[in-house]
């Protein structure tokens, strides 16, 4: 039973071995997707705590003020957002499309 499982150890890294040699010319642009998706995550989960802010400090305490500069926050949020969404899906799309390619 011993040796089985570490014959199944063994083919097991060897595969893995084998999917990282495909995918390791492209290690910075699987790197670069990482930040891509953190950066989108956090700024997702900011964006209720801005909208929690803007109704607290705008419509509660009646404080017009900030109305603005909320409202351009929130635009240039969605605008980082899109652009990091953008990059995440382009280089991960242009990964898998030339791994394919390299197995071709």
């Amino acid at each position: 039973m011993a040796k089985s499982t570490k014959s199944k150890l063994k083919t097991e890294r060897k595969n893995i071995e084998k999917i990282y040699s495909y995918f390791r010319p492209y290690l910075s642009y699987i790197i670069l997707s990482g930040v891509c998706v953190i950066t989108y995550t956090a700024i997702t989960l900011t964006l209720p705590w801005v909208v929690r802010h803007l109704i607290d400090s705008v419509f509660v305490e009646k404080n017009g003020e900030l109305l603005g500069k909320i409202s351009i926050g929130l635009v240039i949020l969605f605008l980082v957002l899109g652009m990091v969404a953008f990059l995440r899906n382009y280089w991960m799309e242009y990964i898998g499309q030339r791994v394919t390619a390299d197995l071709r």
